[in-house]
């Protein structure tokens, strides 16, 4: 039977982490000096903002609307910052993890298992998809309010942000644009990416345990080879136990994170909907905001639900 490709479902994912130098290529974890500097560059781009972001919440105290709105973005971004700086803590632990895919404990052994192995893998495709999509939407709709609002003459940002220099001048103002765009582009991406890599592992886990009861049912209606089935079927357990294991170690924290950030976050944005017409470009962009985050969790609660029942079944 010809080897299946686990890696190839999430090749959109690692591939957006590649662009914003999350993902360095091969097995090797930034080995490459370019490549290197250039995730540098990009993670004290986003860095900063985040860190711009913060500073700037001091200055807003006393004025609840305003630091309403900017305080939701400072505790997302926040999380979003750490959740990449824990993945790529862990990006040796997840690499090693998708090559051991490979091993042939983990390939499917009849056409049965790789029909539903595809099966798993095409739902994790579209939900990837609705996912990016309403994410990234949500940041390029946020960064264009200035644009559609006809604020650039008054000098209107994507954001209200403090600055240590004045941004009302050209070409401060135009450079600070761009920078906020890049910015927010890169944590919305990374956002994504690492959210998808933690429903890759996930659902990995919950095909693995689909293909391991598909063949101890094989190896029941077979006496003759039981013995080698059921002793290839525990090796098989003890890989996905270990395979569940070391991706615990890098998710359980971002999950926890992402749990507790997601609730302040939808609490702050229903408020700010309070303070807006929900049909205007802010009421709109606030609603898209809601839906990414609600879409956040579900991936969390709906991935982690598929593995709990796989595993009691």
């Amino acid at each position: 039977m010809k080897k299946f490709d686990w890696e190839q479902p999430i090749h959109k994912t690692t591939f957006m982490l590649h662009l914003i130098g999350l993902w360095p290529p091969g097995s090797n974890c930034y080995k490459s000096i370019f490549y290197t500097i250039y995730a540098t560059l990009l993670g004290f781009l986003a860095l900063s903002h985040v860190v711009f972001q913060a500073i700037s919440n001091v200055f807003l105290f006393g004025d609840l609307e305003a630091l309403t709105d900017t305080l939701f973005f400072t505790l997302s971004e926040c999380l979003i910052t750490l959740k990449a700086y824990f993945f790529v803590l862990n990006l040796k632990v997840i690499k090693n993890l998708l090559l051991s895919l490979n091993s042939d404990n983990f390939q499917p052994k009849t056409e049965k298992q790789v029909i539903r192995a595809q099966l798993e893998l095409n739902t994790y495709r579209k939900i990837n998809y609705v996912y990016r999509s309403v994410v990234i939407a949500s940041g390029v709709f946020w960064c264009a309010i200035p644009l559609s609002d006809r604020k650039v003459n008054l000098y209107g940002l994507p954001f209200n942000i403090w600055y240590p220099y004045k941004v009302g001048l050209s070409p401060f103002y135009e450079l600070t644009y761009l920078y906020q765009f890049v910015s927010i582009l890169y944590i919305a991406i990374a956002n994504v990416g690492v959210d998808m890599m933690v429903g890759a592992l996930m659902i990995y886990i919950c095909t693995q345990c689909i293909m391991l009861c598909d063949t101890l049912k094989k190896a029941e209606s077979r006496k003759s080879d039981v013995i080698n089935k059921i002793s290839a079927c525990v090796n098989h357990h003890k890989d996905i136990l270990r395979f569940a294991q070391e991706s615990n170690t890098f998710f359980s924290v971002v999950a926890l994170g992402q749990l507790f950030i997601s609730t302040v976050a939808i609490a702050l944005t229903m408020f700010q909907l309070t303070l807006v017409d929900p049909f205007s470009s802010q009421g709109i962009v606030r609603i898209m905001c809601a839906s990414g985050i609600a879409t956040q969790l579900f991936i969390y609660c709906w991935f982690g639900n598929e593995v709990e029942f796989e595993v009691r079944c």
